[in-house]
Order: structure tokens, then sequence, then C-alpha cells
């Protein structure tokens, strides 16, 4: 598959080189941990306006350490209608990236738009946002009892469409590997 994204990345398209972009931030990804080549793949695109290449290079930059870099793309994407990254920048606002602080607002505004766009994430984000008690204690006591299903509801929309954008997430700590050899039983 691998193969096959490099060579369509080649040609010019700004999806495979997202892609092979996407599988080099991941440390256990067949291409390996390589924030430069990701920055490299996803450039060409990302100036065309390519939503997911703005989205993979977001976190390239974030994983370079540069915020401000990381927030103006990933608000771009988000602008684009790329509901992986209004989630994402849920996250970015909670915790500050590309901000001067924490802005909690922002990032409750961002939650509900990723909701409105259809990520099956959202609602797994809000309960992990409420069971932090910021929110207040009713929200947390939400957050931990609509906990079991959202996971659920995320996990079988996952299970129904692997490659949906509405299920795609950026895991940032990389602790499950994104692409796994199989045989086939054929």
């Amino acid at each position: 598959m691998v193969s096959e994204l490099e060579r369509l990345s080649r040609l010019g398209s700004p999806w495979a080189s997202a892609s092979l972009a996407y599988l080099s931030l991941w440390p256990s990804g067949p291409v390996g941990h390589d924030v430069e080549r990701a920055l490299t793949l996803c450039k060409g695109p990302a100036i065309q306006g390519n939503a997911y290449a703005l989205f993979v290079l977001a976190y390239a930059h974030l994983l370079a350490r540069d915020h401000t870099r990381a927030a103006k793309a990933m608000l771009k994407a988000s602008e684009l209608g790329f509901p992986p990254a209004t989630l994402a920048i849920t996250q970015f606002a909670w915790f500050g990236v590309g901000t001067r602080s924490q802005n909690i607002e922002l990032a409750m505004l961002y939650l509900r738009k990723a909701s409105k766009l259809g990520h099956k994430a959202s609602l797994s984000w809000r309960c992990a946002l409420y069971r932090t008690g910021r929110l207040g204690t009713a929200r947390m006591f939400a957050g931990y009892a609509l906990t079991p299903y959202a996971y659920l509801r995320y996990l079988f929309s996952a299970w129904m469409n692997p490659f949906s954008e509405s299920v795609l997430v950026f895991d940032l700590h990389g602790m499950h590997p994104n692409l796994r050899a199989a045989r086939s039983s054929c």
C-alpha cells in the first residue's frame, strides 16, 4: 500500500501525499517517525487548500513544536469544513496550542461545530472535557455517565466506515499502530 501511495504522490495526488505524511508522523508506522518528510509532503497540497493536507501539516508543525503554524494550519482546515480539523481545534484551544492560554469557551465552540459536522468522536471528547470537572460538577457526572455510550458509538462508527473523515482522529502519542499486516484467509 505504501509503495502505491508513493507512486500516486509522485504523480501529484494531494491525498496520497497527505496520507504518506500522516503515516510518517506515526512512530509505529511503516514509513517511520519523520516530521520533516511530513512537512515536505504536505506543503504543496496545503498551499493548494487541501483540507486533509492542512490537517496533517498542522500535526507535523505541532510535533516540530511550532504551535503558531500548527494552529493556523488546523484552523484553515477547519474553515474548509474538515470535521477532524474542527475536532482537533477543540484540543488545541483546550490546551492553549497557538493561543496565549487555554481557552475553554473556544474549545466548546469548536466541539459543537465538530458535532454539527458529524464527527463521531465529538461526544467522546465532550465527555472527556466534562470529566475534568472544569465545566461544573453536573457536567462532570454527565461526562462519566455518557462515556461508555460515547465510546461505543465511536467504535461502531469506526468499525462500519474506518476510512471516513467522520471518524479520523490523530493519536499524538502513537500508542496504537495505524497499519498492521494481516494474513489473508483466502
